[in-house]
């Protein structure tokens, strides 16, 4: 853990969940993944901008009416192959411990 977080600095970041935070690999980087994903949830809904949430699960449980629902909300249709959903993706190799 990096004692000298720049994480600290910010007063949102209290110290419980600085106390959280630095028990989490790549602390910085997480807490930057959510905040984008908080801002861009404020920003679409200050602005009543149109948001459709893709669940991941949702591939794998109902590939092709998720996909209809996602064309559907970009008024797209479906054009060309499709190619097969591979469910059970983990991303292991991206991380170290």
């Amino acid at each position: 853990m990096d004692s000298k977080s720049q994480l600290r600095k910010y007063r949102w970041v209290d110290s419980k969940l600085w106390s959280l935070l630095k028990k989490i690999p790549c602390h910085e980087e997480f807490y930057r993944y959510v905040q984008w994903h908080n801002l861009a949830f404020t920003v679409t809904n200050n602005n009543n901008i149109p948001v459709h949430v893709l669940q991941y699960h949702s591939y794998s449980t109902n590939f092709d009416r998720t996909l209809e629902i996602f064309l559907r909300f970009l008024d797209l249709r479906r054009n060309g192959k499709i190619e097969p959903f591979q469910t059970g993706k983990e991303y292991h190799s991206y991380y170290t411990k």
